[in-house]
């Protein structure tokens, strides 16, 4: 496998990863848009190495997306220190 193919999964886990950073700590859209920044580095990366990698990667991304976001606001609200934490 390709170094920049691993590289692109590797930013689609941070972009995952600062998405649920973003739900917990409300940083005004700055965790945000560093999180969107590693995803279109990664599809960047993912249509550089093929057309096909490309539309792969964009529907990973559709789908990848919605269910961090959904996970993030049903299950790490529930936390009992993220209750107590003032936002």
């Amino acid at each position: 496998m390709d170094w920049w193919l691993l590289l692109a999964i590797f930013l689609y886990f941070v972009c995952a990863i600062l998405l649920i950073a973003e739900v917990l700590r409300p940083s005004g859209g700055l965790i945000g848009i560093c999180a969107m920044v590693c995803l279109i580095g990664g599809l960047m990366i993912f249509f550089r190495s093929s057309t096909v990698a490309g539309w792969v990667g964009i529907v990973a991304a559709l789908i990848m997306i919605p269910s961090v976001l959904i996970v993030a606001f049903k299950v790490f609200p529930r936390n009992k220190k993220v209750k107590k934490s003032k936002f």
